[in-house]
This record gives structure tokens, sequence and C-alpha cells, in this order.
């Protein structure tokens, strides 16, 4: 389901159609949290560029601290 919480965050932060058939992609170097829906590391894109990105290591990174400040963010 990594796909569908990656294609809904893209939807709220980055006004991305969820019928739309492009990818959602991660940022290169990001994060190596494969279920990351961050929509400060991610983007749309096209097939080639998302296995482009997935290919390339990404910094290890705690994201826990930033997803509560982005619910928090939201809620509030």
């Amino acid at each position: 389901m990594s796909g569908g919480v990656h294609r809904l965050s893209a939807a709220i932060f980055l006004n991305y159609n969820l019928s739309d058939t492009t990818d959602i992609c991660h940022k290169d170097g990001i994060c190596q949290f494969r279920d990351c829906w961050n929509p400060e590391h991610i983007f749309i894109g096209t097939r080639k560029e998302n296995l482009s990105t997935a290919k390339k290591p990404a910094k290890k990174t705690n994201d826990l601290d930033e997803y509560e400040e982005l619910i928090n963010e939201s809620e509030g």
C-alpha cells in the first residue's frame, strides 16, 4: 500500500491528480525509508525518473520527528 500512501500524500501536498498515471518518486539521496510519504521527499515524475532515483543510495535518516512536525502542522 506504500504506493497508495505516496499518491495520497502527493494529492494532498503537491496537487497531484489521483487519476494520473505518472509516478511518485523519492528525491535523490533524501532518505532510505521506503514508505516515506513526506511531501518534501517526493516529487511527481516519469517511470524513468522513478527507476533512476530508486537505484541511487540515500542518506540514513530518522524521519519520525519530521512526520510528527508535519502532522502537527496539518492539524492546526
